[in-house]
């Protein structure tokens, strides 16, 4: 394109008008066609998992830069593709300039939206559900992370039995998502993993989508749980 600039948004709510971007060696310009914001793109905005007396700095690291990661779109060449960006280069924008190492051809089976939607998400559960075992625990099973580790869990690792812990509002999202057992943790979620556990053997792998630093999430105290209880971790 022969665009001096373009159209981004950028923390705060504004929008601005860049210069667009231009490729490095390694690297290519896409056209933008759906963006995807996830939680981490809020942590440097609310605090989100942070730790107190950072959202000062995290504020700061961010301001007047681009949010987003997930991006799917048309290169230079033509292709349609997907993929993720460096932090900070941020994806809500006309343009961006990508690794080519992080950028890949779009499934025709996906829509443009439903490709931005997959990528960071989608090799969090990638890289981490390696060998799993037959009886999976998810903690935090409709969150962003979880909901898709729920379904790749079930359908690409062939999991026997995925169970998932979530609000009370969730269970049937959970169920639709390939959880064959769902625990309320506004209940009393421990003894409902104790009996999941007496009833079908240890867990061969949990994963933990919502333990953090924040006083929120740590109140819950899931990873000291695990390992007072005989659940394999």
């Amino acid at each position: 394109t022969n665009k001096e600039s373009m159209k981004a948004l950028v923390y705060g709510g504004r929008q601005k008008q860049l210069p667009m971007p231009r490729a490095s060696k390694g690297e290519v310009v896409v056209k933008i066609m759906a963006a995807c914001v996830n939680p981490v793109d809020a942590k440097f905005v609310f605090g989100d998992k942070l730790p107190e007396g950072m959202m000062g700095f995290a504020r700061r690291c961010v301001k007047g830069k681009i949010p987003g990661f997930d991006f799917s779109g048309v290169d230079e060449d033509g292709r349609d593709v997907f993929g993720t960006v460096p932090p900070f280069r941020g994806t809500l924008c006309e343009y961006q300039r990508v690794p080519r190492d992080q950028v890949n051809a779009k499934p025709t089976s996906l829509s443009f939206a439903e490709a931005a939607a997959l990528p960071l998400t989608g090799l969090t559960c990638l890289q981490s559900m390696q060998d799993v075992g037959a009886h999976v625990l998810v903690i935090g099973a409709t969150g962003g992370v979880g909901s898709y580790a729920t379904q790749f869990a079930k359908r690409v690792r062939a999991v026997d039995r995925v169970v998932g812990v979530c609000g009370p509002t969730g269970a049937d999202f959970a169920k639709d998502h390939g959880c064959d057992c769902v625990v309320d943790y506004s209940q009393d979620w421990q003894a409902a993993l104790r009996r999941e556990a007496d009833e079908h053997g240890p867990f061969s792998f949990v994963l933990d989508t919502v333990t953090s630093a924040a006083k929120k999430d740590s109140k819950w105290n899931y990873s000291a749980f695990f390992f007072d209880v005989d659940v394999d971790v």
